[in-house]
């Protein structure tokens, strides 16, 4: 959600909540806040618009930073160095992908960047 403030043929200033609409990709008001040319009034409409965003959205979750879990991780993760990691997660999904793309590359046998591109991947492998 976010405000708008849309102009209007007389000259005032409508403050809404709008809300995109992901299916149809259109803004979707909402709650019209009041309309105003005051620019006081316009400051006040718009904290009252935020006022109900923020209550829409309901509270933020208090964040506890001194949890045991946390604090046992970090001394785990400090004890390993890079000598005991072994990284195997991107070949195993990155080399397959590469493998069939370059079988797809060659059965199509084009040429150009892609190709190019593809075998520079492979060789660095």
């Amino acid at each position: 959600m976010f405000i708008r403030k849309k102009p209007n043929k007389s000259g005032t200033f409508t403050v809404q909540v709008v809300q995109k609409d992901r299916a149809t990709r259109k803004n979707r008001v909402i709650k019209t806040i009041g309309t105003s040319s005051d620019s006081t009034e316009l400051a006040s409409m718009v904290r009252e618009a935020q006022d109900y965003i923020d209550d829409q959205n309901g509270p933020m979750l208090p964040m506890d930073y001194d949890d045991p879990f946390e604090t046992s991780l970090e001394e785990f993760l400090e004890g390993i160095s890079n000598a005991q990691l072994q990284v195997i997660g991107p070949e195993l999904i990155l080399g397959r992908f590469m493998t069939r793309l370059a079988m797809t590359v060659s059965q199509m046998k084009c040429s150009g960047i892609l190709l190019y591109v593809v075998c520079s991947i492979q060789a660095a492998n």
